[in-house]
């Protein structure tokens, strides 16, 4: 595409792209002021069509605006308009029928479809959801006590392994877990932003006080390895792709 100014042409390439090169005429035309006086404008010759480049502009930034049509975990609910990397659209999203490119006519009727909060998570809601779905949680008891597990003490685990949670999310077990049961594995549920709810497996970890100010602690490395996608940054060597 041409777009014309005072001797001053750009040429744009498609939307997305993000590439502007200014140009201008390495000869000034001259028209006499009769002619253009009488609305005669004269051919054009080969001087008028000779160019100098004066200035280039390129957004190294391969994203692009996509509407998506479906939802999407961890990137979006539908409706919602979100950028993305040019090759995770063409090559997985648009395959899939996940999104599309954005226009006036589509974006209104995806709004008919939305609902009026999301249903899918995304950003970090998303990643919480992920390392609750991977990981094992190790409850820290007094193994000289009696004890009944209550909220707080899942709540003091989870922070133990850097995660913060509100104890009205966190839902225990209908049968009592207590110092007689804590050989048993159990499993606790955490409600994410009322949209999600996510079954963590847990164990009583029995601590014992190796002196007077330190005791033994209950593994922290409890996550399992999880893979979070980056939308904005092109597939990676091992990711499998789809063909176009």
């Amino acid at each position: 595409m041409l777009v014309k100014g005072t001797r001053i042409f750009k040429f744009l390439e498609p939307v997305g792209l993000r590439h502007v090169v200014t140009l201008i005429k390495k000869y000034p035309r001259k028209v006499p002021s009769l002619l253009l006086a009488e609305g005669i404008l004269p051919k054009l010759t080969s001087s008028d069509m000779v160019y100098e480049e004066i200035k280039s502009e390129k957004d190294e930034s391969q994203c692009i605006n996509v509407l998506l049509t479906e939802n999407v975990p961890g990137l979006g609910s539908i409706g919602t308009i979100t950028p993305v990397h040019r090759n995770r659209f063409w090559r997985y999203l648009y395959i899939k029928g996940l999104a599309e490119l954005p226009t006036e006519e589509r974006i209104s009727e995806m709004k008919h479809k939305q609902n009026e909060r999301p249903r899918v998570l995304c950003g970090e809601s998303y990643v919480l959801q992920q390392r609750l779905s991977n990981m094992t949680l190790y409850v820290p008891m007094n193994s000289f006590r009696d004890w009944t597990l209550n909220k707080t003490h899942i709540r003091v685990a989870l922070r133990r392994c850097g995660i913060s949670v509100n104890e009205n999310c966190i839902s225990l077990p209908k049968e009592n877990i207590t110092s007689k049961l804590a050989t048993c594995p159990f499993k606790i549920s955490v409600n994410i932003e009322n949209i999600v709810t996510v079954d963590v497996p847990c164990s009583i970890f029995l601590y014992q006080k190796l002196d007077k100010v330190t005791c033994t602690q209950p593994p922290t490395n409890v996550v399992r390895k999880i893979k979070i996608d980056n939308w904005t940054e092109d597939f990676s060597k091992d990711d499998v792709l789809i063909s176009p």
